[in-house]
């Protein structure tokens, strides 16, 4: 899949879920922590590699 592709399909599913207001808070937090998390991740993959 395509970043193009997943980011239509993220705003599909986001606008879904904006008719419920908790889910749209719910992913939005989702996202922040896999952004959170995949950096923690690179930064200690970078010092793997040191």
């Amino acid at each position: 899949m395509t970043s193009a592709q997943k980011q239509e399909e993220e705003h599909k599913v986001v606008s879904e879920a904006e008719d419920i207001p908790w889910m749209k808070d719910f992913i939005l937090e989702c996202r922040t922590n896999l952004y959170r998390v995949s950096n923690v991740m690179a930064a200690e993959l970078d010092k793997i590699k040191e």
